[in-house]
């Protein structure tokens, strides 16, 4: 009885029994980890490959580029064929025969896009008084050609992505045209008034665009890049491209005032006082 009388004091009764001790306080729940990163291997070989792309070319040569459909489905088949990820490879399901009519369609539109602007040019040097109709002709034929790039890259990833599979797993694209087309016009315009300075940033602005728009089953990608480090890598080839830019002006204008022979002795000392500094 004493017994039962001190449980009873130190704990409060149920109609079970006695109520268990609360429990200390929770501990934190642990951080998410970070998925294991998996890599893509190439398996190819780069003599097989170029069995198969120089015949491609032949026979694209040869049927003057009716052949070309097949050939990039020959590649890309083999190409795909040869990626591994996680032991499994990759299977391009497309067709030539797919894609000869998407080449098709293509062909159409650029050939009725340069009929309508040569077409607008000769009325516009033959019949000056109807001058506002074909400018305004060559203006939809210019802003067709504007449209074309991007209305190509466009169709071609929704059309490649949904023939790729992995382990029965197809891959697609959902994204628009309107905002690609933003960023592809967008993005070449500043790179060319920049003299290609802005390209690395073109090119981060239009990956952070597209991979969030790829699927693969139910997963989508994410692009981490900056521009700073696509920068790094495009700084060595962007440097090449304008000093052989500003060779050639300074060639040209040595030529111009020393003559061809003049000009080369004179590079050819610059050079050699370079090498010896």
């Amino acid at each position: 009885e004493p017994t039962a009388q001190a449980a009873r004091a130190d704990a409060p009764a149920t109609a079970a029994g006695p109520m268990p001790p609360e429990s200390g306080p929770e501990a934190p729940p642990e951080p998410p980890r970070e998925p294991a990163p998996h890599y893509f291997s190439f398996a190819g070989d780069g003599t097989e490959f170029f069995g198969v792309y120089i015949v491609g070319i032949v026979l694209s040569v040869l049927t003057l580029s009716v052949y070309y459909p097949w050939f990039r489905a020959a590649t890309l088949r083999y190409l795909y064929e040869k990626t591994e990820l996680l032991g499994s490879r990759w299977t391009f399901i497309g067709s030539g025969r797919e894609m000869f009519v998407g080449y098709v369609k293509f062909l159409m539109i650029a050939g009725a896009l340069y009929a309508l602007y040569t077409g607008s040019l000769l009325w516009l040097q033959n019949d000056p008084q109807m001058a506002g109709v074909a400018m305004l002709l060559i203006m939809v034929a210019f802003f067709g050609y504007l449209t074309l790039g991007p209305l190509a890259i466009h169709g071609v990833l929704r059309y490649r992505l949904s023939r790729s599979v992995w382990r029965g797993i197809h891959a697609g694209y959902v994204g628009r045209f309107g905002p690609l087309f933003g960023h592809l016009i967008g993005g070449q315009f500043l790179s060319y008034i920049s003299i290609g300075i802005y390209y690395p940033t073109f090119q981060a602005d239009l990956y952070r665009y597209l991979l969030p728009n790829l699927r693969f089953g139910s997963l989508r990608p994410v692009f981490k890049g900056t521009s700073d480090e696509l920068w790094a890598g495009y700084r060595t080839y962007y440097l090449m491209i304008v000093g052989a830019i500003v060779g050639l002006i300074f060639i040209s204008m040595l030529s111009a005032v020393l003559g061809p022979v003049g000009a080369v002795l004179l590079i050819l000392f610059i050079l050699v006082m370079v090498l010896l500094v």
